[in-house]
């Protein structure tokens, strides 16, 4: 598996705050907390399937919100998503 380049000092920082050695490893408990949850991805669905750009933006957007998400656990990256894509139409 290929890891864009961009990604790669954010999966860092996961990392380190997960205390996981190797990107596999983190891969692997990304993949095993999926099955877990059994978690609809509604959201990230949507991000992956726009331009490359919109999908690091908002990629960008969970890594700063994601400690005040998590407290509130709210629908702010719906939202975010939303105004991005909004934000996106009226450029062209």
């Amino acid at each position: 598996m290929t890891i864009p380049s961009e990604f790669w000092p954010l999966l860092q920082q996961r990392m380190k705050e997960e205390h996981i050695s190797s990107a596999s490893s983190f891969m692997l408990s990304l993949l095993t907390f999926d099955l877990a949850t059994r978690c609809p991805h509604t959201i990230t669905s949507q991000v992956v399937n726009e331009p490359e750009d919109m999908f690091y933006k908002v990629v960008e957007e969970i890594v700063r919100e994601f400690p005040n998400a998590r407290k509130r656990k709210s629908g702010w990256l719906q939202a975010r998503l939303k105004e991005l894509l909004e934000e996106e139409k009226d450029k062209e």
